[in-house]
């Protein structure tokens, strides 16, 4: 979403273990995505190293 420069806001819902994302689609409707918050980091490494292969950096030092 950062890289698309879409507008979104998150939260975590400490009680809830819950990680919350909340995005407006095209027509304006508020969309809220749901997900263990324990799964946050593990995305957030997946995406960076995403990034890193899409621009031809190497996972090895």
């Amino acid at each position: 979403l950062k890289t698309s420069g879409v507008v979104f806001r998150e939260r975590t819902v400490p009680g809830m273990g819950l990680h919350q994302v909340f995005v407006h689609d095209p027509e304006g409707v508020m969309v809220e995505l749901n997900y263990p918050a324990a799964e946050k980091a593990a995305i957030e490494a997946a995406i960076e190293a995403a990034i890193d292969a899409a621009n031809g950096a190497s996972a090895a030092p």
